[in-house]
């Protein structure tokens, strides 16, 4: 059996699930600074192999992401 208090069990888990809220958060807000600056990258005519988005992306029809 666990001895453990299921109140301090419950709290732990609580201070965990915030912690992790944060995190996502904070990678959601990174992922669209990321976002916005590549978006900014491909606008502009001055930076090297930054593809301009192509007329479907332009219209916000469907594409497949790029595999990593």
């Amino acid at each position: 059996m666990n001895d453990e208090d299921p109140e301090r069990l419950a709290d732990q888990r609580d201070r965990e699930a915030d912690e992790l809220a944060r995190r996502s958060e904070k990678l959601g807000q990174e992922v669209e600074a990321v976002r916005q600056d590549w978006k900014q990258k491909r606008a502009s005519e001055g930076v090297p192999g930054a593809v301009p988005e192509s007329r479907e992306e332009q219209e916000g029809g469907d594409h497949e992401e790029e595999p990593a």
